[in-house]
């Protein structure tokens, strides 16, 4: 103690207390405790703890039997220096018989055993009555002292997340629960579900449920299996457990064919642990499935092998890497093992098959395995079986090629947790090894063209011969858990008629919100079971009805049903009609792939789903189902894609198919060449137009040794066939059959000889003329948006907009008041020299006869093209950069250009209708007209100003559109400083060519005003 230390000696006897191997010595020591007991006696031993067992119909023979088995415990004992203490032993009588009876008496050294109707012995308690009563009361006790600790954390509107609780409640208590269940899961029904409350009241604490939820809900809303099915899995995995160890005890239990019989004849009594679990075997088909033994000892940690296998394809990634150049590479790495027979393996599972091939240079073997096996297992027995073959060769040197590197890694990092098909496969190799086999592994890339690997996968996908194997207990155990998750969606299939089935009918785990007051929430909504609906069940109370309806309040009559709240649901949802799955639509696709970034519905009805990285787009286009609802995933056709273009001469030979292939590890999935028509023959380019698997276009390509920089692709604008307009297809149109050589209305423009006419811009030229300024404009809009990557208003503003083409244009109204009222606008004109702004003096009266100021209206107009068009109340600006001094010229054509728009200006005028309500103290507003400098002198980039300025709780919208395409200008007030924009609006569906925009954004404050 302190600085003193006592003498060193010699211990003869006993282990050093505190050591490390004091505990494995002394179970070594004591295992030999068992050895010295009689044939007709059994024990079981755990460390110290021992009990001994014999039945029989005569007491007196117990009697005499037990004490023999105890006076050479007593012997054994006191040979080896340990004692058994009469005190702490415990006696106890299994028996049915109800009349009285005598208890056998035993003795330690003339010490009696005491008898007892109960024992305690690992945990578990066991009754003489076997009802397992005691051990019941006893874990429920203390698991309702443990719920406390789940109260302590959470409340309904405070505390831990749901996912934090009920990890909390699988270790504290479920656990407790799980001990032993195999064992007192032979009591009756009434006493186990003694346990259910337990269960549940966690549940509900976990989940925040109402009190009046259903049990079944609590489940599925907590991902928890009930009691019932809990413990006949962990039966299940028990039993499969103990028949992979060698010589476990459990495995020569079996019950004698009179006992069958007595059970058989009397189904209400309950049958031991080795035939509940055959009949669960038997119910998931598994009865007849053999488990292969593990053995942890087949190598001594001294002779362990070592394994090592070859990858030439390391340096190449086989997702960016042409398979062409994979096979290159396979055959050099052949001609370099030239010397070796060549092994091909491959593993296969699929619906309802699994199955292994093995590819020899003059045959080929393949297999069908159980459908509880999994691929990786399929891989390992395919390598096994391959070994097995070559025991039987005359060659000596062999390489095996497979394409699964999980199973060469795993033959190369030995454990005690190896998979034992891998345990087998190091085993035979050794043994090969030692009878001078030269085998070398070797991993190749599935699917890239390899001949080998490919028959391999071929013959592996249509193995037809079953082989009977043990399986190992990995695999069973997932089979298993699968099976039992299947049976609960089965019961869970039958109550249709329970709230949450409607929300929720397929089986899974449900995402928690990371606040815990809108999680509990949102969990009694999804249940159906909320206080305000069911609280009269506590207080007596009859059901709270509807006023509108006359029916009992429920959550599906408030959220869907109920017509009082139909502005709430086209204020939330944008629809008067829902259902309960379009609330959890969205839901489902965050428990399956986490939080997407977008989700938005089409309108041919499909969801257009926006993720966040690639890895949840592969884990989205493996659904199947939402919810219940069967869904197709697909990729969409143009957002996931980019076209550019590239010129090379030394390409204009070469075919498509052949560019395809070399681009291929680039990302390039689609090569059309620009042909040119001379003299009516169709003559190819060298400029060629790549798709590209990503909607990023790369700044260059590598072909060979040239390196090709990509120019972004604009595609023609789309032109309709039917009436010659721009921005919709024929199959979409709405107008009428138009000629596009003379613009006449009724005839086709095959044999037309009249004079030439645009319909677009009214020009002397054909409809479908390069040199149509219309034509041209369109091109300059879709230019603009490909390469800004931006949204359609803001190029048309950077376009120029021309006085032939936009003279068609109106300004109309999305909704319309109760009283409309008219007022005209004076004309104006901007003239293009000055830099100064024109004071417009218009102060529009206020709007009256609104039915709900704080409704957004807004004020139709409508147009007049006599008349100059009314720019009042509000500005015309420029991006709001100071000018750069330039040449003369370059001012000279800014000029010319506002020229332009000055006379535009001045040539047409449009009558407003019902005008937008302003301020007292505002009269007017000023506009303005700057210059900029551009390289192109076509083209003026301007901003326009809000409209008016409006109320603060007003809202307002106006809306342009010609006859192809839509145009959206949004207004707000002044103080926001928001520009005016213009959005063209495109349908997806009418040319995959055409590059479609995007959706408008959203307001950023959606309290001062609302795009609609």
């Amino acid at each position: 103690m302190g600085n003193f230390y006592s003498n060193h000696f010699i211990q003869t006897e006993g282990v050093p207390q505190g050591s490390v191997l004091s505990v494995t010595l002394f179970i070594i020591h004591l295992s030999q405790i068992l050895n010295c007991l009689p044939p007709y006696v059994h024990g079981s031993l755990y460390v110290d703890d021992l009990q001994i067992s014999c039945q029989g119909s005569n007491m007196n023979m117990i009697e005499r039997q037990l004490q023999h088995a105890v006076n050479k415990l007593v012997a054994w004992c006191d040979k080896n220096g340990h004692t058994i203490s009469a005190e702490k032993s415990r006696c106890v009588h299994f028996c049915r018989k109800r009349n009285i009876h005598l208890d056998p008496n035993i003795q330690i050294r003339n010490a009696p055993i005491p008898v007892v109707n109960e024992i305690r012995f690992l945990g578990v308690i066991f009754d003489r009555k076997l009802t397992f009563l005691p051990h019941t009361l006893h874990l429920r006790k203390k698991c309702e002292r443990s719920l406390n600790i789940l109260k302590v954390l959470s409340r309904t509107s405070w505390g831990a997340d749901r996912t934090s609780l009920l990890r909390i409640y699988q270790a504290v208590i479920l656990s407790r629960i799980d001990y032993g269940c195999m064992v007192y899961g032979s009591a009756r029904p009434t006493v186990l579900r003694r346990l259910d409350t337990i269960h549940h009241s966690a549940l509900r604490i976990c989940t925040g449920a109402f009190r009046t939820s259903p049990v079944e809900s609590l489940y599925i809303m907590s991902h928890q299996l009930p009691l019932h099915l809990r413990r006949q899995k962990i039966s299940a995995l028990y039993s499969f457990r103990a028949q992979s160890v060698r010589k476990n005890p459990i495995n020569q239990l079996s019950l004698p064919s009179i006992l069958r019989r007595l059970y058989a004849a009397r189904p209400s009594h309950i049958l031991p642990l080795c035939e509940r679990t055959k009949m669960l075997l038997h119910d998931s088909d598994l009865n007849n499935v053999s488990v292969q033994f593990f053995d942890f000892f087949t190598f001594p940690p001294w002779d362990i092998p070592q394994f090592s296998f070859l990858n030439p394809f390391s340096g190449f990634d086989k997702s960016s890497t042409a398979p062409i150049t994979l096979q290159q590479l396979f055959h050099h790495h052949r001609y370099q093992y030239s010397s070796f027979v060549p092994i091909f393996t491959d593993g296969s599972k699929s619906d309802g098959h699994v199955g292994c091939g093995v590819v020899f240079p003059s045959d080929t073997l393949s297999y069908r395995l159980h459908t509880c096996c999994s691929v990786f297992t399929a891989e390992l027995v395919a390598i096994f079986y391959a070994l097995q073959e070559i025991l039987h060769s005359n060659q000596r040197n062999f390489i095996i090629y497979t394409d699964s590197m999980s199973a060469l890694e795993t033959l190369s990092h030995y454990d005690n947790r190896i998979h034992p098909v891998a345990l087998e496969i190091l085993s035979v190799l050794q043994f090969l090894r030692n009878k001078g086999f030269n085998i070398i592994f070797c991993w190749v890339p599935s699917h890239v063209g390899i001949s080998g690997n490919e028959t391999a996968d071929i013959i592996a996908r249509f193995a037809s011969d079953f082989l009977p194997r043990a399986l190992p207990y990995c695999d069973i155990r997932k089979f298993l858990i699968s099976h039992f998750l299947s049976v609960w969606q089965q019961k869970w299939n039958l109550l249709t008629n329970n709230k949450l089935y409607s929300v929720k009918p397929s089986i899974g785990l449900w995402s928690a919100l990371p606040m815990r007051e809108l999680d509990v929430k949102l969990t009694r909504l999804r249940i159906g079971h909320t206080r305000f609906t069911h609280r009269h069940l506590f207080l007596g109370q009859r059901a709270p009805r509807c006023p509108t309806c006359q029916a009992d309040f429920t959550v599906q009559h408030i959220l869907i049903e109920c017509p009082s709240f139909k502005c709430h649901r086209e204020y939330h949802f944008n629809s008067s009609s829902l259902t309960l799955q379009d609330l959890v639509v969205e839901k489902a696709i965050t428990s399956s792939v986490g939080d997407v970034k977008a989700t938005k519905k089409l309108r041919s009805g499909d969801l257009l789903v926006e993720v966040e990285s690639p890895k949840q787009a592969k884990e989205i286009s493996k659904l199947k189902s939402l919810s219940t609802i069967p869904v197709t995933v697909k990729p969409h056709a143009t957002l996931n894609s980019s076209k550019g273009v590239i010129s090379c001469g030394e390409l204009l030979n070469e075919s498509e198919e052949k560019i395809i292939e070399e681009l291929k590890s680039q990302g390039v999935i689609h090569v059309r060449r620009i042909t040119i028509r001379r003299d009516g023959q169709l003559l190819n380019t060298k400029h060629l137009i790549l798709t590209f698997d990503s909607n990023k276009l790369p700044e260059n390509i590598k072909a060979g040794y040239m390196r090709l920089s990509v120019r972004t692709y604009i595609p023609n604008p789309l032109r309709c066939f039917k009436c010659q307009r721009f921005g919709h297809s024929k199959t979409s149109c709405r107008g009428t059959l138009t000629c596009a050589r003379c613009a006449e209305v009724g005839h086709e423009s095959t044999d037309c000889t009249r004079t030439e006419k645009c319909v677009n811009c009214k020009g002397e030229h054909a409809s479908f003329s390069r040199n149509c300024f219309a034509w041209k404009q369109e091109k300059e809009i879709i230019s603009t948006k490909i390469k800004k990557t931006n949204l359609v208003s803001r190029s048309q503003k950077t376009c120029e907009i021309p006085d032939a083409y936009t003279r068609n244009c109106y300004v109309s109204a999305v909704k319309k008041s109760t009283a409309p009222s008219t007022q005209t606008n004076q004309d104006i004109s901007a003239d293009s020299s000055s830099k100064q702004s024109v004071p417009i003096p218009s102060t529009p009266p206020a709007i009256t006869n609104l039915s709900n100021p704080s409704i957004p209206s807004v004020a139709p107009l409508c147009e007049n093209t006599s008349a100059s068009p009314d720019l009042t109340d509000f500005t015309l600006v420029t991006n709001r950069k100071k000018l750069k001094k330039d040449s003369p010229s370059k001012t000279n054509n800014s000029i010319s250009t506002a020229e332009k728009i000055s006379k535009f200006y001045t040539t047409s005028s449009r009558k407003v209708t019902n005008p937008i309500p302003t301020k007292d103290n505002i009269s007017s507003q000023k506009s303005t007209l700057k210059l900029l400098e551009t390289t192109k002198p076509t083209t003026v980039d301007i901003d326009l100003l809000p409209m008016a300025v409006l109320p603060p709780l007003e809202k307002r919208i106006l809306q342009t559109r010609d006859s192809d395409a839509d145009a959206e200008m949004s207004s707000s007030s002044l103080s926001e400083e928001d520009a005016l924009e213009y959005h063209m609006s495109e349908d997806l569906e009418d040319s995959p060519a055409v590059v479609s925009p995007s959706p408008p954004s959203k307001p950023e404050k959606a309290n001062k005003y609302k795009n609609r």
